[in-house]
């Protein structure tokens, strides 16, 4: 008995023996395998009944230390998201240059004011003109292309994190397929090490592409999720990360704003959880921090120096004017929505005016006016036409020609042509190519007042004070019939009536407006119209009341009714000459189609009640909206988009609609399917703003409007209360009316909270890229939400679309130099081509500090204009060099953990050498002893025999 224990034990020690063999031979084959961990055979000692029995094999283990690889993947994300970094703000410091660099965008700047010193010196030399040309179009070609390389990287960093979500998603699948294959194995007691250490190695993958926590579970796999909680991996199954990559994008575009989109959690849920946010680490945080937040911040401040140097340089060179050709033909840069009929308006400041000054290649005065006298002019019919501001932009224009074709000092004036272009740009045409026309603008109206730059209000859309009559006053035809009366009263007696005389005379609306005119205060009324019909604008609203007798549907549709009270401006420029953009030196196309409040501070609250209306270039684009105290960012974009979401109709090519057989109902119905209002089309042609109107009438709670939008017109409809609305049709001629309305529900405005800097921007957008303005109530001290957020045309997109104006780029001369200057002996307004007055003030203002609003990580402060872009390019080379730090702390970090996980799990040939000696000679000692034993045996057996 004792002989066979011997064999037995013997036999299990040499067994052992083999297998630690064969597990050290596995070890030095996979010694340079990636991932592969140094296998432990662990023995123990086998007893039966209390006596020894040899040795047997538990398990073969890995030599790994959970801590460390835990602390290693943790180090991999941070590791990870400073190498993704630190790889595009090499193309960024590429792209900025570093402060005293000559390519910097710093140096441009600097470069631009060196320019403008020699222009100043000596402003009549050719090669110095061109050289401050050329120094301005340097600067704003390397923003332009800063600006498409950073909207590239932002497309590619969107673009890598939908390639790193499907290598996420790959990585979740193996590690679920090896869980499976692990705990299968265990269960079996088949040796799992090789499969695990294929799992720890697709960790380390994972780990490095977003922060993670795992749990070892006691089956032997593992559950794996994000820091924050969400489960990617549970004992059933793993769940994926979706995200579609953008090919390109813009300044404006956001995360907040809808344009990018999330990375979602695909596990199930309704809706799918948005895990952007709440990633912390690894590639994939650098990816989404570069897309939203890095490369947003520093395009901001590109933006805002390009907006601050083409409005700064812009007001200088508009006080200025050309020489030695004389500027004859002039078009704005400013763009006007309606060009046939436009009825924007602007007014002037307190007794702020502007000088017109004519003038000859000698930059000698050929005629002269102010805006004011041409506005007051006692030569034009009726006299005192447009005292009362505002004015609209196309009586100044037709003023401004009437006064220019009836010159005598020059030939050819009375070809002399003042209007819009095609594209809604104020032009100008003097009729002669010697004759130049300059802009003065001076603190009031006496010959040669002190020069200042005065404000302009700018009304946008609908002018204020209009007449509500529905039907279109005919201005050439006969108006009413004998008897019938028009009633006036400002503010009390006395009451001013106008009664339509008996045949044979006849009486015009253009005769009724000329009676308004004639009364004392409305001297600047005059036509305008609005959706397709004629109505008066009233220079003056004060106490206005309006009454009319008589069975005339035109006489009728004027009464009752009020004009509308003065709105406030739209915007206010400094400048007319600037306003208009008469003489820019930079230009751009970038529509104000994006409104930007200054960057608050995160929680930022309203302190009290506030009203907000949004317009855009067409008018009215939803109700009025009210915001009380409290109300946060996020609340106030909620309410806007939610407001703003109305039925628009597509573009109507005719103010009207002509249905066949008639009886046909448009149905507002709300968001139930309730009917809000129902107006009946008869058969023949009915006016969009018959239709607007009575869908007004008919419910306090409905607004519609037809506004002018090209050569068409747009019906537009909302809720007074911010409600959904839907349209349906009933009658013969629906399909018909449908196809000729095409109402559909229209989100005009959206509005979202975009962090910025250290805080964050409440940013609207017209979603047709119009032009949009903003109005809000103002208190006791002048303020508003407006000036509470400091919401305002946005810098967006700026620094991609500034260039040097054109004509100025093919001539340098065009450049301003000289300054409208009044001569005190000859009583006339003069320029020289020697004059570098100009010149000097866009030096004073470039070295000037001025309040530039904040971006990127800049807060608000006073810079000039070099100081700013070379913090700019400072602060990025900051931003460089500290996570070029990290990083190398991190690599230094990563490496020294990694050398003590290879100390611990690598395999080290020497000591597997020894141990294989040890066990050889083990093995053989068992060998022996089987031997020996075998021997005793063979003797036991021969004596018993």
């Amino acid at each position: 008995m004792a002989i066979t224990l011997g064999l037995d034990t013997a036999l299990s020690g040499l067994l052992t023996n083999q297998q630690a063999l064969n597990t050290i031979s596995q070890n030095i084959v996979n010694v340079n395998t990636p991932g592969y961990t140094r296998k432990v055979l662990m023995p123990e000692s086998r007893v039966v009944n209390g006596t020894g029995a040899g040795v047997q094999i538990t398990a073969l283990q890995r030599n790994v230390d959970e801590g460390l690889l835990s602390y290693i993947r943790s180090d991999n994300a941070t590791l990870s998201n400073l190498q993704t970094l630190s790889g595009t703000y090499q193309q960024v410091q590429n792209l900025f240059g570093k402060v005293g660099d000559k390519t910097s965008i710093s140096h441009n700047v600097q470069a631009v004011l060196s320019s403008l010193v020699a222009l100043a010196a000596t402003p009549d030399k050719s090669d110095v003109q061109s050289a401050a040309v050329q120094a301005a179009k340097t600067m704003t070609d390397q923003m332009s292309m800063v600006t498409d390389q950073l909207q590239s990287l932002r497309a590619t960093a969107d673009q890598k994190l939908s390639s790193d979500c499907d290598q996420i998603n790959s990585l979740l699948s193996n590690i679920h397929d090896l869980n499976v294959k692990i705990t299968r194995s265990l269960a079996l007691k088949i040796d799992a090490t090789d499969l695990q250490d294929q799992r720890d190695q697709s960790l380390t993958s994972l780990s490095k592409l977003i922060d993670i926590n795992y749990y070892n579970l006691q089956d032997g796999g593992v559950t794996v999720g994000t820091r924050n909680g969400d489960v990617l991996i549970n004992s059933n199954q793993a769940f994926s990360l979706s995200h579609s990559g953008l090919s390109s994008a813009a300044p404006w575009m956001t995360r907040a704003g809808g344009q990018f989109g999330a990375i979602t959690l695909n596990n199930g849920t309704v809706p799918a959880k948005d895990l952007t946010s709440v990633i912390a680490d690894g590639s994939v945080k650098a990816n989404i921090d570069l897309r939203d937040t890095i490369l947003p911040n520093l395009q901001s401040q590109i933006d805002q120096l390009a907006t601050q140097v083409k409005d700064t340089m812009n007001l200088v060179n508009n006080r200025g004017a050309q020489l030695p050709v004389p500027a004859s033909t002039i078009t704005g840069t400013r763009t006007f929505a309606d060009q046939t009929n436009l009825n924007q308006s602007i007014s002037l400041s307190g007794t702020e005016d502007t000088a017109l000054v004519l003038y000859d290649a000698q930059g000698n005065q050929k005629a002269t006016t102010t805006l004011r006298s041409l506005m007051d002019g006692s030569s034009f019919t009726p006299a005192k036409e447009l005292l009362n501001q505002p004015w609209t932009l196309s009586s100044i224009a037709d003023r401004m020609q009437t006064w220019m074709r009836g010159q005598t000092s020059y030939a050819n004036a009375s070809t002399a042509k003042v209007g819009f272009d095609a594209t809604g740009h104020f032009s100008i045409t003097t009729g002669n190519t010697d004759i130049g026309l300059a802009f003065h603008d001076q603190i009031d109206s006496s010959a040669g007042a002190k020069a200042t730059d005065i404000s302009v209000s700018f009304h946008s859309v609908t002018p204020p004070a209009l007449s509500s009559n529905t039907v279109s006053i005919p201005k050439a035809t006969a108006l009413g019939t004998s008897g019938d009366t028009f009633t006036l009263t400002m503010g009390g007696p006395p009451s001013h009536v106008y009664t339509v005389p008996p045949p044979p005379a006849t009486a015009t609306g253009t005769d009724l407006l000329n009676w308004v005119r004639s009364i004392p205060g409305l001297e600047g009324s005059e036509f305008v119209n609005v959706g397709g019909v004629n109505k008066i604008q009233f220079a003056n609203t004060t106490g206005l009341t309006i009454t009319a007798t008589g069975s005339t549907a035109t006489m009728a549709s004027l009464a009752p009714g009020a004009p509308a009270t003065t709105a406030t401006p739209d915007e206010v420029v400094q400048g007319f000459s600037n306003f208009l953009g008469l003489n820019d030196l930079f230009v751009s196309n970038q529509p104000r189609a994006l409104l930007d409040s200054q960057i608050m501070p995160p929680g930022t609250t309203l302190g009290t009640t506030r009203d907000l209306t949004l317009y855009d270039r067409l008018g009215g684009a939803g109700p009025t909206m009210s915001f009380s105290a409290g109300t946060s960012l996020d609340t106030i974009a909620q309410k806007i988009n939610s407001n703003s979401t109305i039925l628009q109709s597509g573009l109507v090519a005719q103010s009207s609609i002509t249905l066949s057989k008639g009886n046909t109902s448009i149905n507002i119905l709300d968001a139930n399917g309730g009917t809000v209002s129902t107006f009946s089309l008869p058969a023949g042609t009915t006016s969009l703003q018959t239709i607007a109107d009575s869908l007004t009438a008919s419910n306090t709670t409905l607004t519609a409007q037809v506004e002018k939008d090209g050569n068409g017109y747009r019906l537009r409809i909302w809720d007074n209360s911010g409600n959904p609305l839907a349209v349906s049709y009933d009658g013969p001629d629906t399909t018909d009316l449908r196809n000729k309305l095409s109402l559909s529900s229209s989100q005009i405005f959206v509005a979202s909270v975009v962090d910025e800097g250290a805080g964050q921007r409440l940013r609207i957008r017209q979603s047709s890229n119009m032009d949009v303005y903003a109005q809000s109530s103002s208190d006791a001290a002048n303020t508003s939400i407006l000036t509470d957020l400091g919401l305002d045309t946005a810098a967006s997109g700026s620094a991609a679309t500034i260039t040097v104006r054109k004509d100025i780029l093919s001539a340098p001369s065009k450049m301003s130099r000289a300054a409208t200057q009044w001569n005190a002996d000859t009583k006339a307004y003069y320029m020289s081509t020697g004059d570098a007055n100009i010149a000097s003030q866009m030096v004073t203002v470039f070295n000037q500090t001025q309040n530039i609003n904040g971006a990127g990580k800049l807060a608000t402060s006073k810079y000039s204009l070099t100081d700013y872009a070379t913090q700019v390019v400072s602060m990025t080379s900051q931003d460089i060099s500290s996570t070029s730090s990290d990083l190398s702390y991190h690599a230094t970090l990563n490496s020294n953990i990694s050398v003590q996980i290879q100390a611990k799990s690598g395999v080290n040939l020497d000591e597997e050498v020894a141990n294989m000696i040890n066990f050889q000679q083990a093995y053989s000692a068992s060998a022996k002893v089987i031997s020996t034993l075998n021997d005793m045996l063979q003797v036991l057996m021969g004596i018993i025999r």
